[in-house]
């Protein structure tokens, strides 16, 4: 996990996991920025910091995932090189039955 902190607030963080079956891959696991410091690149710097980390770490592959209506994320996402491979559809139920 990666922090950003400013004034001994943190005010964003970004995660990499690394995939126990094939260590040279990651998935860039949760990337959130406090509200108030949205849209100042926090995510990006973050996002970019992780990627740079796995590379010196010997990873060669790092996936990462978001909602489909998170427009901003989906936009860093390929900007940061990231293409769209494999996408989900999640049901749910309402319990109990």
């Amino acid at each position: 996990m990666f922090l950003a902190v400013h004034d001994g607030e943190v005010i964003g963080c970004a995660g990499l996991d690394r995939d126990p079956d094939q260590p040279a891959r990651a998935e860039h696991g949760l990337t959130a920025v406090r509200r108030d410091w949205r849209r100042r690149g926090v995510a990006a710097f973050l996002k970019r910091h992780a990627l740079h980390w796995a590379a010196v770490h010997g990873l060669t592959e790092v996936s990462t995932w978001t909602q489909r209506d998170n427009h901003a994320m989906r936009r860093l996402n390929e900007t940061l090189g990231y293409t769209y491979g494999q996408q989900s559809i999640t049901v749910t139920r309402s319990l109990p039955m």
